[in-house]
């Protein structure tokens, strides 16, 4: 594999949600619970920390995936949120092995926020993804309603955008950082539509005399709000939307200028 990215093309994906897609992703997860359960090959036998750790990466960042996906083995859904928290830092130069790791991550993250991207112009905005086979996807809500996967979209894509400004000697960077801004003016009008709807739903809270506007002010509306027993998210939709719109007005400038 050589130092130059072949990004994914655009293909027709197709985006269902509703009672008939969550109890089809539901289905379809525990198929692949029982399957990890029972059909998982043993680990391989590696004992040096360098070998461990190449096997690691070549299985987070494989190239068959079409997705990044991190976590048990048997999670083959896809979380959005999980951008911002838990793998806010893909493209860290100190843990890329070398360049063929560099342009994997790269491409894996390219296809990543791609997906998520048509997904906000499918209107399918959901807390999960679950393929369904040729290119066919379910949008569920695990738990509750989402508050942050707008959020992780938007640290994935500024992932790619910034992946240029990295100390890197790696060509994927300045490669990926191209492929990210291509994206975002792209899919720009969704990602302002999705967020103006989200920050709709914004609401009032007062605590102390100080009047907030909060995305979970009467109840959690993530599977990360509720793990971590967090009741209220004060990182409202609104500041969200502020740095979206921030990002397309100063894309909309740059090719203006």
């Amino acid at each position: 594999m050589n130092s130059d990215i072949s990004f994914s093309s655009h293909r027709e994906n197709r985006f269902y949600q509703g009672r008939a897609a969550s109890f089809a992703a539901n289905a379809l997860q525990a198929v692949n619970f029982l399957g990890d359960r029972f059909l998982r090959k043993s680990p391989h036998p590696f004992t040096a920390i360098e070998d461990l750790y190449r096997h690691s990466m070549d299985s987070a960042f494989a190239v068959t995936e079409a997705f990044l996906v991190t976590g048990a083995p048997h999670a083959s859904a896809y979380y959005p949120r999980d951008f911002a928290w838990f793998y806010p830092d893909i493209l860290d130069a100190e843990t890329i092995m070398d360049s063929q790791d560099a342009v994997r991550r790269a491409r894996l993250l390219e296809r990543s926020v791609r997906l998520l991207l048509e997904a906000v112009r499918a209107n399918v905005v959901t807390t999960t993804i679950v393929p369904a086979g040729r290119a066919r996807y379910l949008g569920v809500n695990y738990f509750s309603h989402p508050s942050d996967t707008l959020l992780g979209i938007l640290a994935g894509l500024q992932q790619m955008i910034s992946a240029d400004e990295r100390a890197s000697s790696y060509l994927a960077m300045s490669q990926c950082a191209h492929a990210g801004h291509l994206l975002l003016e792209e899919y720009c009008g969704d990602l302002k539509r999705a967020l103006l709807q989200l920050a709709s739903e914004l609401e009032p809270f007062n605590d102390g005399g100080t009047s907030y506007l909060l995305c979970d002010a009467s109840a959690p509306r993530s599977a990360a709000t509720d793990t971590r027993a967090e009741r209220r998210r004060f990182v409202t939709n609104a500041c969200v939307y502020t740095t979206s719109y921030g990002a397309c007005s100063s894309e909309s400038s740059t090719r203006t200028s």
